[in-house]
């Protein structure tokens, strides 16, 4: 395993830094500026009944399908302590996908260092690490996709990887 370097520590800390922050916010900010989709609420509510033995299903009566399974998969456990608080799953779901977030800007520097230079590399990790629009896109709406997009850049690193 390839030690971290100064920028990736920087980066790591950085964003797990903003997470936190977001985590530890009034209760209030997390369906309002992180969670802001309906469907993220869907996933949620099915993840709490399949942790509490009631299945798969939003209601607690009707089975129900169409979610993204390896995702629910990351949710179930982590809403199975909404048996305790209602809110702390939403927290720890927002550290979940920081990590996602500093190992998905992680692995973009290594390839784009690799490839082309460090200060490329640099910049390609902090725009996808910082910017707003992919921030909002990828990650704000609490679905599979922060755990999509750092499967897709992890395979185009261990491609990468084999080629070299």
């Amino acid at each position: 395993m390839k030690r971290f370097s100064l920028f990736e520590i920087l980066l790591i800390t950085s964003i797990i830094s903003i997470h936190l922050y977001a985590a530890f916010s009034d209760a209030y900010n997390l369906p309002n500026f992180w969670f802001t989709r309906d469907d993220a609420y869907y996933y949620f509510k099915v993840a709490q009944n399949i942790a509490t033995g009631l299945g798969s299903s939003f209601d607690g009566i009707n089975l129900t399908n169409g979610y993204h399974p390896l995702w629910m998969m990351v949710c179930i456990p982590i809403f199975y302590l909404a048996r305790f608080d209602i809110i702390l799953p939403l927290r720890v779901l927002l550290m979940v996908m920081g990590i996602l977030n500093a190992a998905t800007a992680v692995l973009i520097y290594r390839i784009v260092s690799s490839t082309l230079s460090r200060s490329i590399g640099i910049l390609a990790a902090s725009f996808w690490a910082f910017n707003f629009y992919i921030h909002s896109v990828i990650y704000e709406f609490g679905l599979e996709s922060p755990l999509a997009a750092f499967t897709v850049v992890l395979f185009i690193w261990k491609l990468s990887q084999f080629e070299n």
